[in-house]
């Protein structure tokens, strides 16, 4: 297996057992430093006999639930930025 998870061809990798993909990172960027990279990241890939069946609900339930909160912080950043060039007011209601 290679560090990316994948298998020669005809082998089914740790991920396609797993039933689901880690979202590639896209690279961007909203501080200099990065606090968790994949490469660094301490895990032992399971064995190529093992299978996954409840696992593989959490591990998209997750997933999702990453995404979601993903599409919140870029809402609120968008607005954030709005705020900061004028177009959009931060004041509270009372």
């Amino acid at each position: 297996m290679t560090d990316d998870g994948h298998e020669p061809d005809g082998v089914a990798s740790e991920y396609d057992r797993l039933g689901i993909t880690p979202i590639m990172d896209n690279r961007t960027r909203v501080r200099a430093m990065s606090l968790w990279g994949e490469s660094t990241r301490r895990r032992s890939p399971s064995p190529p006999e093992t299978t996954y069946t409840r696992g593989t609900l959490v591990g998209r339930h997750l997933i999702d639930v990453h995404d979601m909160l993903r599409d919140e912080l870029g809402a609120l950043r968008e607005i954030l930025q709005q705020v900061r060039d004028g177009a959009m007011s931060a004041r509270l209601r009372r």
